[in-house]
């Protein structure tokens, strides 16, 4: 892909591109599509699968089940407190030097169950 862009020296244009990419990333998916059911005082551990390079994991929407954390690997860890259904989205970031450069949204429901 060729893009114009109107600005002077040679550094912008390198920083331009390594904030871009060169196109040699692969697009963030989160293949996980349902998360399996918890169990309020067992411990709950699952780790979401995600296809390209994904660098961080938060929880954008929704809260997590109390007792319930997602670490910044993808994993759902602890010991579910309360029984309900709950339901979030988490979003992956994929990170270069610290400026984003892909990320992706799924949304999920857990259910905790007495």
């Amino acid at each position: 892909m060729k893009v114009a862009i109107p600005i002077r020296g040679v550094l912008c244009v390198a920083v331009w591109l390594a904030l871009m990419g060169c196109g040699d990333h692969e697009d963030l998916i989160i293949l996980t599509e349902s998360l399996p059911n918890g169990r309020v005082g067992e411990e709950y551990f699952f780790a979401l699968e995600v296809e390209g390079d994904a660098d961080e994991f938060r929880v954008v929407d929704g809260p997590l089940p109390p007792g319930i954390q997602l670490t910044n690997t993808g994993v759902l860890l602890g010991t579910p407190t309360l029984a309900t259904t709950y339901t979030f989205t988490i979003e992956v970031f994929d990170l270069s030097d610290g400026f984003i450069i892909d990320s992706t949204a799924k949304g999920f429901s857990l259910l905790i169950e007495p």
